[in-house]
């Protein structure tokens, strides 16, 4: 809000109060001056522009609006006698201390404008002997001297902005701002000072308690590594564990053919609880044995900390051993306990073993098993695994097919009896055909096959059962067919012909919500637009005919719309020129060949609102 490009809102009465223009009469009635320089006013209340005070024979006065609000501010705050006051607060770089927070200030007396000393504050509120100095900031803030001043007079000061107002707020919107809505901050506050003190007091306090507690934790660390010391040289000495039975984890490495790369002694493994027969036995297991059976020749790779992972959730490292070691920890541990290695880095220097058996192989800090050992394991596995699934379905197979027969064929049937029957063509049976993974494998399951999709999947009828008790229900699934042949034949003949009455009925029903009297006569009229035929026959025809004829039925029943569109407004015509001046003249114009309407009749050419309108003005001048 500036006083420089705001109209004057405000004028001082004679005994000093502020009144806003629309609590005063017009003109020069107002009886008020200015609140700047005292000249008299005019309230110009006019229609047109917003209501304002105008110097009376004078020039506009710059300091009138500034001079006003402090005067306004004053009989605000002498009439409500309170004003809210803003947090006290220390700030010392991101740390913050509030010793009182907002609170509404009541107080006794307002004074204006009152000399104190050296300054003249905007406001002095009074409660008792306690003085608070309340600075307006209207257009300008308080300046640098101003502020030294008030410092060294100790009083507590406070701004409040109302810079930002509408030009047009009255004095209620004024008073709100003031009293509590409008932004305002502490000039001086000697109890910011003390809050300062305080907060700089409880930061050195916090940074010795800090120091006091680094030192006692560096002695807490310093104690910890003398007990680690000892701890890890008792291990040490004592040698390593003593020799457990197998596990299973260790007999399924053991089975898979790896057992030669676990029980190697590693600098550092006591502490390890367990030998090393088997904390190596998990981690062959966990990223060789299980990667091989799960992924085969799929690359799975791994870090050395999923190795460690694997022994630790395992509970394989000494309790009293931590798991994971601070790096200087660790570096002064080894230069104090010779012959000390970090679980982690014992762990580590067995996967580079593994690496030199040529078991694993490592890029870029991770480790996975070498493409040598994948190969030889897929192989071996991939068809083992091949020949497992074949036989599977084929038994399968051969279960689904006998659960299609009647009990009486199947009694006595057994399906490992058969299954070592060799085929009367082929000369080999599918036992031995698996067991021997024999070449004429293919040929005999796919027997097999041909015979269950016939019963299973809608396949072709086969005459190799494979010495498989069959007959009967062959017979019976041809019969079956045929009749499901001949009865779906008639149910799509069915079919047909309701849908053709459906297209007919649909196409009847439109035509007569379309056309009304009309729609038998169209329905059955050849047309060009459908080749020729009747709508009702394409519509018989196919789906296809039906939309052609019912698209062909919507241009046709526009049509019809827009004749009868045309002959209402022909009959509106007629009764209008009935009405006219000379009704005779008027219809005689309408239905008479006109040189200016190409010799034709003028009410022909009436075929919508526009042409309505102007035959109408050519037919009020002929007839008017």
């Amino acid at each position: 809000m500036r006083s420089t490009d705001v109209q004057l809102a405000f004028g001082e009465l004679a005994d000093g109060s502020i009144v806003h223009v629309s609590e005063v009469s017009s003109g020069i009635a107002c009886s008020c001056i200015c609140p700047g320089c005292k000249a008299r006013l005019v309230a110009k209340k006019g229609v047109r522009n917003e209501h304002h005070f105008g110097h009376y024979r004078t020039a506009l006065c710059k300091h009138a609006l500034e001079s006003a609000l402090h005067k306004l501010a004053k009989q605000v705050l002498d009439e409500h006698r309170t004003l809210l006051l803003p947090k006290v607060k220390a700030e010392l770089g991101e740390r913050e201390l509030v010793t009182y927070g907002e609170e509404m200030h009541q107080f006794e007396e307002a004074l204006l404008e009152h000399n104190l000393d050296v300054i003249v504050p905007d406001v002095i509120v009074r409660k008792g002997r306690h003085r608070l100095l309340v600075e307006v900031f209207v257009t300008h803030r308080c300046g640098p001297e101003k502020i030294e001043k008030i410092r060294a007079l100790g009083l507590s000061c406070l701004e409040v902005d109302l810079s930002r107002l509408p030009r047009d707020a009255n004095r209620e919107q004024i008073a709100t701002a003031l009293l509590g809505a409008a932004p305002r901050y502490w000039i001086h506050n000697p109890k910011i000072n003390a809050a300062a003190q305080r907060l700089e007091m409880q930061i050195a306090q916090e940074r010795e308690e800090a120091r006091i507690a680094s030192e006692h934790q560096r002695e807490r660390e310093r104690r910890k590594m003398e007990r680690m010391v000892a701890t890890l040289t008792k291990l040490r000495d004592g040698g390593p564990p003593g020799p457990n039975v197998d596990s299973k984890t260790v007999r399924t490495v053991c089975i898979h053919g790896f057992g030669h790369l676990i029980g190697h002694s590693q600098a550092g493994d006591f502490c390890f609880s367990v030998s090393a027969r088997e904390w190596q036995a998990v981690i062959v297991k966990r990223f060789v044995v299980d990667v091989l059976e799960r992924w085969g020749a799929i690359s799975t790779s791994f870090h050395a900390s999923d190795a460690f992972n694997a022994v630790k959730d395992a509970k394989l490292v000494r309790p009293e051993i931590p798991i994971f070691f601070e790096i200087e920890d660790a570096k002064s541990l080894v230069q104090q306990v010779p012959g000390f290695r970090t679980p982690y880095r014992v762990v580590e220097s067995y996967l580079g073993l593994l690496q030199s058996d040529g078991v694993l192989r490592q890029e870029c800090k991770r480790w996975a098993v070498s493409d040598q050992t994948k190969r030889e394991w897929s192989d071996r596995k991939q068809r083992k695994g091949e020949l497992s699934r074949s036989e599977n379905l084929v038994r399968s197979m051969v279960l689904t097919i006998m659960s299609m027969v009647s009990e009486e064929d199947r009694a006595g049937f057994s399906l490992e009896h058969w299954w070592a029957l060799a085929h009367p063509s082929i000369g080999i049976s599918l036992a031995d055909a698996f067991a021997e993974d024999d070449p004429r494998l293919p040929e005999v399951s796919l027997v097999v096959h041909q015979i269950e999709s016939m019963f299973v999947r809608n396949g072709k009828i086969v005459d190799d059962l494979f010495n498989l008790p069959v007959e009967v229900a062959r017979e019976q699934l041809v019969e079956a067919r045929r009749s499901k042949a001949e009865e779906e034949r008639r149910a799509a003949l069915a079919k047909a012909q309701q849908e053709r009455l459906d297209r007919v009925a649909r196409l009847e029903n439109e035509a007569r919500v379309t056309l009304s009297d009309g729609a038998t006569t169209w329905i059955d009229a050849s047309s060009s637009s459908l080749q020729g035929a009747s709508p009702r026959a394409r519509a018989i025809e196919s789906s296809d005919g039906l939309h052609a004829s019912l698209r062909l039925l919507s241009t046709a029943g526009q049509e019809r719309r827009a004749q009868l569109e045309r002959e209402r407004f022909k009959i509106r015509l007629l009764e209008i020129a009935k009405q006219a001046r000379r009704p005779d003249h008027a219809r005689v114009f309408l239905t008479s060949p006109n040189p200016a309407w190409r010799n034709r009749h003028p009410i022909d050419f009436c075929v919508d609102q526009s042409s309505f309108d102007q035959l109408c003005k050519a037919m009020a001048k002929v007839a008017g």
